[in-house]
């Protein structure tokens, strides 16, 4: 028998072609003029895609950060793909790319999410505040301040801005960032004295002294008599 034949018996009047190994499996031993070419199945995790091999080709592997797109096969190699913007994976060969944690109400990012990390949160500092469900920032807005003519209606919190409203009838706030719920009264022009001028929300009321001819004997008048 010659080139890829044989025959087992004696005086055959044929040679028989050796056997071919599919994909999927391997040549485990060639052939020879009297015995037929022995094939073996790819072991697990291994493929051969042609006829023949000598050897299996062991699986890609999908590294951190990826997933496994397609499951190899005794004919096909593993196939991996990138975890998508917003998803990671900390292990080879993962199925699927998990999503970054939320940072919900009151939280900021502490640290950024990557492709084989997770995002981490922490609480909003003093004064800041978040009030949605997934702040994509490494801080949170301010509270807002209680500025000229304004007093605090609700104090802040992490999951809540401040909110201000003017000052009451009578009393004013001359400042930029009011921290209390009041705002302070306006002077009283004892006896003696009028108003110079009328107080308004941002300001005090003013005072003067009566002169040595006029007088006044009542508090806030607006002229002396």
């Amino acid at each position: 028998c010659t080139g890829s034949t044989y025959s087992t018996a004696l005086n055959s009047p044929t040679c028989d072609t050796w056997r071919d190994c599919p994909a999927g499996q391997k040549d485990k031993l060639d052939g020879s003029s009297t015995t037929n070419r022995t094939c073996a199945n790819c072991p697990a995790s291994t493929y051969s895609t042609q006829e023949n091999s000598r050897t299996c080709d062991t699986w890609k592997t999908c590294q951190a950060g990826q997933k496994v797109k397609l499951n190899g096969s005794p004919t096909t190699n593993r196939a991996c793909t990138e975890c998508s913007l917003g998803t990671y994976s900390t292990s080879t060969n993962s199925q699927s790319c998990s999503s970054w944690r939320k940072c919900g109400s009151g939280q900021r990012v502490s640290a950024v999410g990557s492709n084989i990390a997770n995002r981490t949160c922490t609480n909003c500092v003093n004064k800041t505040y978040y009030s949605g469900d997934n702040n994509t920032a490494t801080s949170c807005s301010d509270f807002a301040k209680c500025g000229q003519g304004k007093k605090v209606t609700e104090y802040g919190t992490k999951s809540k801005n401040q909110t201000c409203q003017n000052c009451a009838e009578g009393t004013f706030y001359d400042g930029n960032d009011n921290n209390k719920k009041s705002c302070t009264l306006w002077d009283t022009c004892a006896p003696g004295k009028s108003v110079n001028s009328e107080g308004t929300y941002r300001l005090n009321r003013t005072c003067q002294n009566c002169d040595a001819q006029h007088y006044s004997d009542g508090d806030n008048f607006a002229s002396c008599l």
